[in-house]
């Protein structure tokens, strides 16, 4: 239950989105009419979405069904329950987290559920959405879309510039896999991280150093203008030292807030990186809002492994990012020399395109041309 109306302020075309505001702890449905063939467009469809609420886990689960006949008694049916690749991680109770702003649910044909219908006569379609238990979600539907032709690829990033990530840079140059270091400017040359000279090395073997902040500030604890100075400063610094990622945030800690995102905006930086779990699409509706998947002690190599295989199966975009890469006794947020150079042979023998934030960001607005891994 709830209500339904045309928000023609967020609205990614035509004249308006379908805006549902779902009533507390509600299943709610909209539903609309087709006369259309989808059997060549359902192996790779996408829906825009804009959520308003500010409860990152005021829904549940999302569901989409298609039905050649007007009284569903035969139809296809995709749901996000369960599948957190799908959209973004879940909390324990099993609401989705999801940001605020525009997302977006890419499904593939192995995604829906066949109950005797087929996809070459649809007339009816419905959207479901489930509220988390006590919420009230807010959210508008944009732009279903199919026969959506996508590649894979993956973007691996290291946080904080430590001195143990260029062996890691290094074994991964070697290979031709590209890369991204979050490095905070400030502690470029300093003990234990890594020195001037090797982000510049980094950058002229197919990596790129960008933006953690000045000195990994808690950017949720600063004022919008303090955010802004904060950012700034930062790019500043890298853009001086001749490193070319200042405009590319990874949000120190993954904190970031409704503030951020309009410093991001304020000082012209280009994308910022998230740690909300999912696999990522091209083009991102919001690049201050980019998901990528951690990875720390807690990770196998084998769990790596598996996300590489999801994209490469799903053709979509894998962001990855970890911190130090050591050769033993890991604290529970490095992962060891062994894991990372078994992850960079696998990619490497995928032949899957590995870009970096710059190359990433240039897939925005057309194509790229990368080197495949060796």
């Amino acid at each position: 239950s709830g209500t339904i109306a045309t928000n023609t302020t967020e609205k990614t075309q035509g004249t308006g989105s379908i805006k549902a505001t779902i009533d507390v702890g509600a299943a709610f449905q909209v539903n609309t009419w087709a006369n259309v063939d989808m059997s060549a467009l359902y192996s790779c469809m996408r829906l825009d979405y804009y959520c308003h609420h500010t409860d990152p886990a005021a829904i549940s689960y999302f569901e989409l069904f298609f039905s050649s006949v007007h009284d569903w008694s035969k139809y296809l049916d995709a749901s996000t329950a369960g599948k957190t690749y799908l959209h973004t991680k879940t909390t324990a109770s099993g609401s989705m987290i999801l940001p605020d702003g525009w997302s977006v649910l890419h499904l593939i044909g192995t995604d829906w559920w066949n109950n005797g219908d087929s996809w070459n006569a649809i007339v009816d379609l419905t959207f479901k959405l489930q509220a988390g238990v006590g919420k009230t979600p807010i959210v508008s539907f944009d732009n279903l879309r199919g026969g959506v032709v996508t590649e894979p690829a993956i973007l691996i990033s290291l946080d904080d510039g430590v001195a143990s990530q260029y062996a890691a840079f290094q074994y991964a140059a070697n290979r031709r896999v590209r890369g991204t270091v979050y490095a905070p400017s400030s502690w470029i040359g300093t003990g234990g991280k890594l020195t001037l000279a090797q982000c510049l090395e980094m950058e002229s073997r197919g990596w790129v150093v960008g933006n953690h902040g000045t000195n990994h500030p808690d950017l949720t604890t600063l004022t919008e203008a303090q955010q802004e100075t904060e950012l700034s400063a930062a790019a500043t610094a890298l853009s001086a030292a001749g490193l070319k990622g200042g405009k590319h945030i990874a949000y120190p800690s993954g904190k970031y807030n409704a503030d951020t995102l309009t410093a991001m905006t304020a000082t012209g930086m280009l994308t910022g990186r998230t740690c909300i779990s999912a696999l990522g699409y091209m083009p991102m509706p919001d690049l201050r809002q980019i998901v990528t998947y951690g990875f720390d002690t807690s990770s196998t190599l084998n769990d790596v492994k598996a996300l590489v295989d999801l994209a490469i199966s799903r053709k979509q975009l894998l962001l990855l990012f970890g911190h130090g890469i050591v050769d033993s006794n890991p604290e529970s947020y490095e992962w060891t020399t062994a894991n990372w150079q078994g992850l960079i042979d696998y990619i490497a023998a995928q032949q899957i395109p590995t870009l970096h934030i710059l190359d990433f960001h240039t897939l925005t607005t057309g194509p790229v041309t990368v080197p495949l891994p060796v």
